[in-house]
Order: structure tokens, then sequence, then C-alpha cells
């Protein structure tokens, strides 16, 4: 199979996905034989290996924050970029994980924080009004009640 003949069907289960599924929109991809050719692709399974690099590239960027430009879509098959893939998912799971557990430890030490600061305030408070209370007392008379 061409990569053209590849695209057209690939447009086509897109096209049927679609309608199955009421999308306002999607892409196409080329169907002209000059367009592959050009671009270096001239099987079906060049054409699944490129789309492959190309969601892997976007899943490493998700993940990463920056594209593998060090990377070419002929380094691996179309199998070895979805593997890829989906260790990528399984890293952004376990970040998203940890994020989650960072989160969940920071609120309960700022919970933590504020009940001791409560504390601290509800003491100083209790000072202020002992005393608010000892003053006028004569300082002999304070030492004998303390």
């Amino acid at each position: 199979m061409t990569a053209t003949e590849r695209a057209k069907q690939i447009n086509e289960e897109t096209a049927a996905r679609a309608a199955a599924e009421g999308w306002l929109g999607w892409g196409i991809l080329v169907t002209d034989d000059a367009y592959w050719e050009a671009s270096g692709v001239s099987t079906g399974e060049q054409l699944d290996t490129l789309l492959a690099f190309e969601e892997f590239i976007d899943s490493y960027k998700d993940t990463y924050g920056i594209k593998p430009r060090w990377l070419s879509w002929s380094d691996k098959t179309a199998t070895e970029w979805i593997e890829g893939i989906n260790d990528l998912r399984g890293v952004r799971d376990d970040l998203n994980e940890q994020i989650e557990s960072d989160r969940e430890r920071s609120q309960a030490d700022h919970e933590a924080r504020d009940a001791s600061v409560s504390e601290e305030e509800a003491a100083f408070d209790k000072m202020d009004l002992l005393q608010e209370s000892l003053e006028g007392i004569r300082p002999e008379r304070a030492s004998q009640i303390g």
C-alpha cells in the first residue's frame, strides 16, 4: 500500500468515526503522491510510523515541556513509537500522582501551621487577659498572687 492509499484509508476511517461521534470538525491527511514522495514517505507503513512519531513528539512535549528535536520518525517502527507513547503516559501519570501528593502534603502543612498559629494566638490572648487583670494591683501584691 502506498502512503497516498493509506492516507485515503485513514481519512475514510476518521470521517466515519467523526460522523458516528458527532464531531464538528477534523483534519484530513494529504492524498497527493508528490507530497508524500517529497516528505520521504512512500509506503503506508512509513506513513503509520510518521503519524505515530508525531503523536510521540506531542506526548513527549506534554510530559517534559520540550520537543525532542534530536529524533527522527525513521529511528523506530510505528509499534516502537506507540510503546514510547504508552511509556510517556505512565511517566505523566506518575508525575500527576506526585503533584497531587505534594499538593495534599502542602495543604496539610498549611492547616497544621494555621492550627499552631491559632494556639499561639490563644496563649498570647490569655497572657494579655492576665496582664490586664493584674494591672492596677500593686507590684508587691502581684508577687503574692503569682
